[in-house]
């Protein structure tokens, strides 16, 4: 599955993380930590400029983890009504 190895380092390192990083947002490309930002959005716009389309990991660093729903959004293909 798709950032398998990037949730495992965090999960390694989330004791770490809390006590280093609270409520900030981690960015985990592959078993790289690359680094901590203040929001999602300029973790997300580092990871898009480092990586590009390429699947990395932004996760806020929480005491208690939050159910997160992420949508890929897929082009919708139909055919014309006849």
């Amino acid at each position: 599955m798709e950032l398998d190895n990037e949730l495992k380092v965090y999960e390694a390192h989330r004791q770490e993380y809390l006590q280093k990083y609270k409520n900030l947002y981690v960015l985990i490309k592959g078993n790289s930590f690359i680094g901590v930002f203040p929001d999602a959005v300029t973790a997300h716009q580092a990871g898009v400029s480092k990586f590009g389309m390429e699947p990395f990991l932004v996760k806020q660093i929480q005491t208690v983890e939050q159910v997160q729903f992420i949508l890929r959004l897929i082009p919708c293909y139909t055919s014309p009504v006849r």
